[in-house]
């Protein structure tokens, strides 16, 4: 394998040697060569010790959720060449800042131009520049896409743990579940697990990890001989404890009241800025992570939006993208509601996505909340 991971072949030789279906290897390695074919062939260089949201992925081929997410990418670049304003999309992804803003809107564009929509990227409408035109049929609408973005100190501490993944494989025992830190928490959690891991390489064994009732891990560095033995009597002493899986891994935050006043502050934002002009029409895109679990938890949700919603005028809907990397759902779930249409979309094996249109029934033109439906959900 290549040594070299200023360059693209570095990452091709991750798929090659990669524990993977050779379906999967075949997609994965499209969506590198659409990669390295978008971003150019310093990127790699380019990038290195930054914070983009590619990285994690590339990094960790092959890693189940993070392969899909590169498949994923790859399709939505493939879909979007040649659409108008694409060029200016591909040089806000090439940069490490505000990179998980541009994958969202990457993201929302590819789905919606795979669903037949006439897609127009960053147009000019009077003197602003939304984020994408979207025409189906004799439904046009303007799109505003905005991340609820993670702090700068967040996807350090984020890298560090990926870099402590990367020399320990960790094993999250049963009930081990990342929650919502603050920035000193994070720091405690990441130098606590640097040390540990260093010293789990240095003895050449596996190392139980408590930092609280809820954060804990066990590392066994790779290579280590018998890794898979002590990994199979870890989790034997787990059941006869009778302790529950309840999945494990960096699947945190619940929804909480944190989540709710970072929407509310996010769409104040929007509504101060016009970001699109008030004599047009269109949606504002919030992504975000584990926002809610499910339709009954929507509701409490969107009851503490509804109002901020109601302000735009102009916005037929605000649309809650929450990607959730629990449970293993097959089928896609909509719930119609009064204020609100809850989708769960299974994106692939124990990812899910729940998608909240909030409806605003102050807009001054109606929308066909159908017709967008149709447009975000995934029937499988």
């Amino acid at each position: 394998m290549s040594n070299d991971v200023d360059g693209w072949d570095y990452y091709l030789d991750r798929v090659k040697a990669a524990r993977a279906a050779p379906e999967m290897k075949a997609q994965l390695t499209e969506a590198v060569l659409t990669l390295r074919s978008a971003l150019g062939e310093d990127w790699p260089s380019e990038s290195r010790g930054s914070y983009h949201a590619f990285l994690p992925s590339l990094m960790s081929i092959s890693g189940a959720a993070f392969d899909n997410l590169l498949v994923l990418w790859g399709d939505c670049i493939s879909t979007l060449e040649g659409v108008k304003g694409f060029e200016g999309m591909l040089a806000k992804l090439r940069r490490p800042q505000g990179s998980e803003s541009s994958i969202a809107e990457l993201e929302v564009a590819g789905r919606l131009a795979s669903r037949g929509c006439a897609i127009e990227l960053e147009p000019e409408v009077g003197n602003k520049k939304p984020d994408m035109l979207c025409r189906c049929g004799d439904l046009e609408f303007l799109v505003e896409v905005k991340t609820l973005a993670t702090a700068t100190e967040t996807w350090k501490s984020t890298k560090t743990l990926l870099d402590v993944s990367a020399a320990c494989s960790p094993i999250h025992p049963a009930g081990a579940v990342f929650k919502t830190l603050s920035k000193p928490h994070l720091e405690e959690v990441v130098d606590h697990l640097t040390r540990e891991a260093a010293r789990a390489i240095a003895d050449r064994t596996g190392i139980e990890v408590h930092l609280d009732k809820v954060l804990k891990l066990y590392l066994v560095p790779d290579g280590l001989p018998d890794g898979a033995k002590m990994r199979a009597e870890w989790l034997r002493k787990q059941e006869e404890a009778g302790v529950v899986p309840r999945g494990g891994g960096m699947f945190g935050p619940p929804p909480n009241v944190r989540e709710e006043y970072r929407v509310r502050i996010r769409i104040n934002q929007f509504s101060k800025k016009h970001q699109i002009p008030p004599d047009r029409l269109g949606v504002l895109l919030l992504v975000g992570h584990f926002l809610f679990e499910d339709a009954d938890g929507v509701e409490r949700f969107v009851d503490h939006i509804i109002e901020e919603v109601y302000e735009l005028r102009n916005i037929q809907a605000v649309v809650l993208v929450s990607r959730k990397a629990v449970g293993d759902t097959q089928e896609t779930r909509i719930v119609d509601r009064k204020d609100f249409v809850y989708i769960r979309n299974h994106i692939y094996d124990y990812v899910n996505e729940d998608i909240v249109i909030v409806k605003n029934r102050f807009c001054e033109s109606g929308l066909d909340y159908g017709h967008l439906v149709s447009l975000l959900a995934i029937t499988r």
